[in-house]
């Protein structure tokens, strides 16, 4: 609607007039007799109108026209009484006739009228309310016509002057739709010219675009300048008729008013209302006198001074207080101005410039909190600032301000920004940038699916995620996979594949790659959210495997790393995994199938709950107990399918859409205590499901049965509701058929009893490099769910090689979630030494309290490691006493303990032993292609390395090339395989006799 003022209070007369003092004629029908309205006494309910007189008619179907004694109503337009109806099975013509009484018009003429159309009409009927020479006459004496329908189809049009042709206008009308037609007259009693004419216009609107335009008064310029549409802001119809140039036309006492529905064809009816005459539009539109307005006291403070954002157990949301005094009878609007050193949607949500102290409440809180961000910022100021209005009075302080606070540095978030933005009702991109995992994972598709529970249609996401692609591909096709999309989140994974050897993407390489994607992004969008996340483990890839993978940890490191110097929001999912993998290589076969791609019970699982938390998304992780179709009993014929994406484990049953009635499915959930519990069920989601299917639920004294919509909501575990179950097995859950329309699908069944789980935010954790320097923590928050009213002490199991209280700064064996909390956190440090220990395993359990249950996931598997974690490290651990390893001029990696000349960070590119003399290392010579002689150099490669080797020409030792452009190289073997690397200049000796090659190694 347009602008206007919500107001404080409300005084309304006891009854509504629809009298005005420029209203000169009005028709409510109200007060006539049931039966044909034609003869009856027009009557003292209406004006200008002679009341001593009867309807006239006229037509053979007039005796159709009949009184209803429901009347018409639109939006808030002043009624009286009943209404007209006409109905007639061969739609004969009729008319019905007014004598006028009233003043004399000059100037301007308005009209209008209410009008249904029930059918279509088949004959050349019209609808049209209009001026008379007298109260029976008609045809030529007939001027000033608004017609709402017309030859033989529904349209609007107008007629100043019957001697002028019916201009109709090509929008057609809705059957069985309320609309109000409106008539305008120009210089109605003034003699016409060709530089003075009159003009008919016929306006068509709908309630809702009544609304629009009420709003501050209805005007001729907004109707004029409004768009032909269904739109609120539009006109349903607007046409005029051609100017009329010649002739007087008077609107006086002793004239007509006349109405005529029939003439339609067959079985038409048409019910109208409210005919009205006057000199302006706000005469013939009237609504209810403006309320009175009785200004309130409102006040402003800052309720929460602090916004924080959001990490694990450290959120805080400030907020504003709006406060009222007096009547709270009806909402109260205040407008707001934002300022401060903070940036509106950028650094929080923008505050509208107007908010809605609801009816029956006495204040509002505007919350303000922190979006989470990458950039170190220090603190920011919002400040709200009341504006004046004229519904309330202005307080001494007028401005109440909430400052932003950036998380710790290297503390996660635990609410991303896309979801924090859906949660203020912005619509969001979100992309899915990797590799098979992406491409092929369900994980994807479960975001969005809980995303579009709570706010359906706000997000767009897109898979962009390819097979057994890697981050150069990432490079290549960021633009037109990433960029193109303009997202505002953007998750990426390349690891995987990175690391895998006969790809050949070393180290170095890997995070450059991983910076230049980043660097993209933010350049289109400096405020696109970038979430990095570390995968599973991959196991049964040995060497000479396709997929061997021997520095698969080293690589998914430098997702951690990145996001820590960038303060980028990261999502380990590897602890989860690893405590899997330690648990036994079976449990996680069982997960993962072929040792890299997890399944669809994996993914909910192990891989979820991360990223629920780590995102803040609104959903409950898998619930501790759940039955799966295969658990189940079933009546009657069912039928195992996989066909549609979203089943809990891997397929689910349907009932073939056939024998309804005759089929159930039913669950029997094991409860381990008497309680009231949430209950949940699973589907798989498709437009061609029941969307009405009954779920009863039995339990202890009773049962209820709940009817869910299978076309929508699949894929995740939709709440059925909280019910009393028994402990064992006595409650049940049965899926029914009967009266279903489409598909019935049975899944799972899940129920929610209190559980505790365990989640870790980084499965690597590193030692400060000096004492006193930064450490790489791993951040352990344990969740529960069920009642937080009490605190909660859960029981911690510590394991591991890596010395509690000697590796890192001690664990408690147990720790407290407070009341009211749902998490609580301990933090994995790792303490400074001068020992090379390499990877030092840690495993950390939840052990679910008397009374609750093993959430999805209650174990970590981390590992704490040295300040040098690279496979460089791990090949010195391989071959130097722990003395030689203290020893830099021995173990380092520019010394040369076997005095051959081949430093230690070659021998471990070549493959060679640390501590045996080589011959060589890099041979030189010549080599001729086609008859044309080139320098060349060769060298051997180990597999798996990480180390990036690039061989450079130079001419002066001062420049240094690399590339194709200067050098070719070719290799006898696999990346995967030991290599002899032949490189030549691609300069001929005779162009340039002296030529430099030399080989850069870099970790």
């Amino acid at each position: 609607m347009k602008p206007s003022y919500s107001w404080a209070v409300v005084c309304l007369a006891a009854t509504v007039s629809s009298v005005s003092a420029n209203l000169v004629a009005y028709q409510g029908f109200n007060g006539y007799t049931v039966g044909a309205l034609p003869g009856q006494p027009i009557g003292s309910n209406t004006q200008g109108l002679d009341t001593a007189g009867i309807i006239t008619s006229a037509g053979t179907g007039a005796a159709a026209n009949v009184f209803d004694a429901t009347g018409m109503t639109f939006s808030n337009l002043i009624t009286s009484g009943g209404s007209a109806r006409y109905a007639d099975a061969t739609g004969r013509p009729s008319y019905i006739g007014f004598a006028y009484t009233g003043p004399a018009v000059s100037g301007n003429l308005y009209t209008s009228y209410l009008v249904r159309l029930g059918t279509v009409p088949s004959n050349n009927g019209v609808a049209s309310l209009r001026a008379n020479t007298t109260a029976t006459s008609g045809g030529a004496a007939a001027y000033f016509h608004a017609y709402a329908d017309g030859p033989a189809n529904v349209f609007t049009g107008s007629q100043y002057d019957a001697n002028n042709a019916n201009t109709a206008s090509t929008q057609s009308l809705a059957i069985n739709t309320d609309y109000v037609v409106i008539g305008r007259f120009t210089r109605v009693g003034t003699a016409l010219s060709v530089g003075s004419p009159g003009v008919a216009t016929t306006f068509v609107l709908t309630a809702a675009q009544f609304d629009y335009f009420k709003d501050g008064g209805f005007t001729d310029a907004e109707l004029d300048g409004a768009l032909i549409g269904s739109g609120p802001s539009n006109v349903t119809s607007r046409v005029s008729d051609a100017p009329v140039t010649t002739g007087t036309f008077t609107f006086n006492p002793g004239n007509g008013i006349q109405f005529g529905p029939g003439n339609s064809g067959a079985n038409q009816t048409v019910a109208y209302d409210e005919f009205r005459f006057g000199t302006t539009l706000d005469d013939v539109l009237p609504v209810p006198a403006p309320p009175v307005v009785v200004p309130v006291n409102v006040t402003i403070a800052a309720s929460g001074a602090i916004s924080q954002e959001p990490t694990p157990g450290a959120e805080a949301i400030g907020s504003v207080t709006l406060t009222r005094d007096g009547d709270t009878t009806a909402a109260l609007r205040v407008y707001l101005n934002s300022s401060g050193t903070a940036t509106a949607g950028v650094d929080y949500p923008a505050v509208p410039a107007s908010v809605l102290i609801p009816a029956g409440a006495t204040s509002l809180v505007v919350p303000v909190p922190a979006y989470t961000d990458s950039l170190v910022e220090g603190p920011e100021t919002v400040t709200l600032t009341l504006v004046a209005d004229a519904g309330y009075n202005l307080p001494p302080t007028t401005s109440a301000t909430v400052t932003l606070n950036d998380r710790a540095a290297g503390v996660p978030s635990t609410k991303s920004r896309f979801i924090q933005k859906l949660a203020a009702g912005l619509q969001q991109k979100v992309v899915f940038y990797g590799t098979s995992l992406t491409a092929s994972g369900n994980w994807p598709t479960q975001l969005r699916l809980i995303s579009d529970a709570t706010w359906p249609g706000q997000a767009t996401y897109y898979n962009r995620g390819s097979s057994g692609m890697a981050s150069n591909w990432g490079i290549t096709n960021l633009q037109t996979q990433v960029l193109a999309l303009v997202p505002d989140t953007v998750f990426i994974e390349f690891s995987v594949n990175d690391a895998v050897a006969r790809l050949d993407i070393s180290l170095p390489e890997a995070r450059a790659n991983l910076n230049a994607m980043i660097d993209g992004i933010l350049a289109v969008n400096p405020q696109c959210e970038v979430i990095l996340q570390v995968t599973n483990p991959v196991i049964g890839r040995p060497q000479g495997d396709a997929g061997w993978r021997p520095n698969l940890v080293h690589y998914q490191q430098i997702y951690r790393d990145v996001a820590a110097e960038r303060n980028l929001t990261l999502i380990d999912h590897s602890p989860a995994w690893q405590a899997l993998l330690d648990q036994s290589e079976v449990d996680f076969y069982t997960n993962v199938p072929d040792g890299l791609h997890p399944s669809v019970g994996g993914e909910a699982v192990y891989m979820v709950p991360a990223l629920l938390e780590r995102t803040g998304a609104p959903a409950i992780v898998q619930p501790p107990i759940v039955v799966d179709e295969t658990m189940a009993q079933f009546e009657g014929t069912w039928t195992f399918s996989t066909s549609t994406a979203g089943a809990h484990l891997n397929g689910y049953q349907t009932d073939g859409n056939i024998d309804k009635g005759l089929k159930t499915v039913s669950y029997f959930p094991e409860i381990p205590a008497a309680g009231t519990y949430p209950v949940y069920l699973r589907w798989s989601s498709l437009n061609n499901r029941a969307n009405n299917v009954p779920v009863t639920i039995n339990y202890a004294g009773g049962s209820t049965t709940v009817t869910v919509d299978q076309t929508i909501n699949g894929g995740m575990w939709y709440k059925l509701g909280d019910f009393p179950l028994a402990a064992g097995t006595d409650n049940s859950v049965v899926i029914g058929t009967t009266g279903t329309t489409g598909f019935v699908i049975a899944d799972a069944v899940g129920v929610g009893v209190p559980a505790v789980r365990l989640l870790a935010s980084n499965g690597r954790a590193g030692e400060p490099v000096t004492s006193g320097g930064a450490a790489r923590p791993s951040i352990v928050t344990v969740t529960r769910s069920g009642s937080v009213t009490q605190a909660q002490v859960v029981n911690l199991t510590i394991g591991g090689d890596a010395v509690n209280g000697g590796d890192y700064d001690a664990v408690p064996v147990s720790i407290t979630i407070p009341a009211g909390a749902k998490t609580a956190t301990l933090t994995i440090m790792p303490k400074f030494d001068t020992l090379h220990e390499g990877a030092e395993t840690l495993t950390i359990e939840a052990v679910p309290p008397s009374g609750m249950y093993a959430g999805v996931t209650t174990k970590a598997s981390l590992v704490v490691v040295d300040p040098d974690d690279s496979p460089f490290s791990g090949w010195q651990a391989a071959h130097f006493s722990v003395a030689q390893l203290d020893d830099v001029n021995i173990s380092g990696e520019n010394a040369d303990p076997d005095g051959d000349g081949i430093t230690n960070l070659m021998e471990y590119f070549a493959g060679y032993d640390p501590l045996v003399q080589q011959a060589s290392f890099v041979s030189s010579g010549k080599m001729a292609v086609e008859g044309v002689d080139y320098f060349s150099i060769t060298y051997p490669r180990a597999p798996g390395t990480g180390l990036l080797g690039v061989p450079e020409v130079s001419t002066n030792l001062q420049v240094w090339n690399a590339g194709d452009t200067f050098l070719a190289k070719s290799a006898d073997a696999d990346p995967d395989a030991l290599q002899q690397v032949l490189v030549r200049s691609r300069t001929a000796t005779s162009a340039a006799s002296r030529q430099f090659l030399r080989l850069k190694v870099t970790r």
